[in-house]
């Protein structure tokens, strides 16, 4: 038997810990529980497990319904609604389980993109801040020139102390 499940449409509302609850409590040892963001409301929610419970009711239920129809309609808790607090879903059969390795393999990939990413934008933002520590270096000679009425464009003409703080 397959030990994957998926979730094709869940409310964001329903969160990780509600589900791995329900899961682990109803059907069989969560190993791990996949999300893809489907829009702003919605996502996909794959949950894997190590076995599927043989002693509960529940479990076998599902086991035999995902067996002969293919699906399972099921009602999860909503803690984060009170207003609904059951969330109605349906149950498929995971056909192409990720591997742990695989899983991880896709989470990496996806980690680097996102580093990339930052790290362009932190390179951007370093030249940004880069060129205004130039015009404030640049300001404060100009403000120390002509408080002391002397050209700053020669950093010898500098207070020693002053020619310091800027440089540091």
């Amino acid at each position: 038997m397959n030990y994957s499940i998926c979730i094709p449409t869940i409310y964001k509302s329903i969160s990780r810990t509600d589900l791995f609850e329900f899961m682990n409590d109803n059907i069989g040892a969560v190993s791990r529980i996949d999300c893809i963001d489907l829009n702003q409301h919605n996502r996909r929610v794959f949950v894997h497990f190590s076995e599927w419970y043989s002693n509960k009711g529940y479990a076998q239920i599902l086991q035999y319904q995902l067996e002969k129809k293919g699906s399972f309609e099921i009602y999860i808790p909503n803690t984060k609604n009170k207003n609904n607090p059951i969330f109605h879903a349906t149950i498929l059969i995971n056909k192409n389980p990720l591997s742990n390795t695989d899983f991880q393999i896709k989470q990496l990939r996806k980690f680097i993109g996102n580093y990339a990413q930052t790290t362009h934008y932190l390179n951007k933002k370093i030249l940004v801040l880069e060129s205004k520590v130039l015009l404030m270096e640049d300001a404060l000679k100009k403000l120390y020139g002509s408080y002391y009425g002397i050209d700053m464009q020669d950093d010898m003409n500098m207070d020693p102390m002053i020619s310091n703080e800027l440089n540091c």
